[in-house]
């Protein structure tokens, strides 16, 4: 349990805080990037179920979490772009490095 957690937290949360520092966010303390990594996926399963799925579901909810997270860090309006292609980069980077290194949630 521990070892998904911080798995978790590299995906998730340290991404987060690096495109929050990089794009000159107000409010870039860890607790602040933790509740912002649990409450995006929570605004993007909402708007997700209430668009009814598909293409235009995935990317509205996209939108929602981004939008979410933006707020609680306090992102400026002019590095919202910025800040949005950073993180998408970042938790890719990172989740293909622990794929290459045989890291599993499913074993």
């Amino acid at each position: 349990m521990v070892f998904i957690l911080l798995i978790c937290a590299l995906v998730l949360v340290f991404p987060l805080k690096f495109a929050a520092n990089f794009s000159d966010g107000e409010n870039t303390g860890l607790l602040a990037c933790c509740i912002a990594a649990f409450t995006a996926p929570l605004v993007a399963f909402v708007i997700f179920k209430f668009i009814s799925g598909g293409f235009n579901g995935f990317v509205l909810a996209y939108i929602g979490s981004l939008i979410s997270c933006v707020a609680i860090l306090r992102i400026p309006i002019s590095s919202t772009v910025r800040f949005a292609l950073v993180l998408l980069a970042l938790q890719i980077g990172t989740f293909m490095a622990l794929v290459s290194f045989g890291v599993s949630l499913f074993k």
